[in-house]
């Protein structure tokens, strides 16, 4: 069943109806992005060339149904980033880190790979490398009794270890209940 929200169609859940005002849904969907590698070539193999390989398929995160990574396009559409959660790649070390740095339990065990070094967490990586020094999607995430936020959602790197400033913010909250369960949910899967 689909609602409409606006001028979008979103998958209806139970759990919109106890949504309280103001809240939003986390979510996640399948999605595939560009994927290719540098080779070096030649007879001493010093020239190098990019090889476009099969698309990477991977897990999403959406908010009320929409991809975040849409929020952040290039005027030409596009947008690379991607979670740790790839096909093929569950029980990867990195997609539970990266799960585990979204709930407020986590912040006893920061990981390089996952966490800034100002404490804002990851969300999409660079598919090619997934180092946080080339850049990422990242959120400061703000926990309450009841709510979860993703406060400051915007690009950052890890060699200047600061936000961009050319880029837009843009903060979501969720209720902690619903927001944990999905997390744990996908942690089961990935972890």
């Amino acid at each position: 069943m689909f609602v409409t929200q606006g001028l979008r169609r979103i998958a209806y859940s139970p759990a919109m109806e106890a949504r309280p005002a103001g809240m939003s849904t986390l979510g996640t969907r399948w999605a595939l992005t560009p994927h290719g590698e540098w080779r070096s070539k030649g007879f001493l193999r010093l020239r190098e060339e990019y090889v476009e390989l099969s698309p990477q398929r991977f897990l999403d995160w959406t908010v009320d149904g929409e991809p975040i990574r849409d929020w952040f396009a290039s005027a030409e559409g596009e947008r690379h980033e991607i979670t740790w959660m790839v096909e093929g790649f569950s029980g990867e070390a990195a997609a539970a880190a990266s799960l585990r740095a979204l709930l407020v339990d986590s912040r006893s065990s920061p990981r390089s790979d996952v966490r800034f070094g100002d404490g804002r967490v990851g969300l999409l990586y660079c598919p090619g490398c997934y180092d946080l020094a080339c850049g990422a999607l990242s959120a400061e995430v703000r926990v309450t009794d009841d709510t979860v936020e993703w406060r400051d959602i915007t690009y950052q790197d890890a060699i200047a270890d600061e936000l961009w400033a050319e880029m837009p913010r843009r903060s979501v909250t969720f209720e902690r209940r619903a927001y944990e369960a999905t997390v744990r949910e996908l942690l089961a899967t990935w972890g």
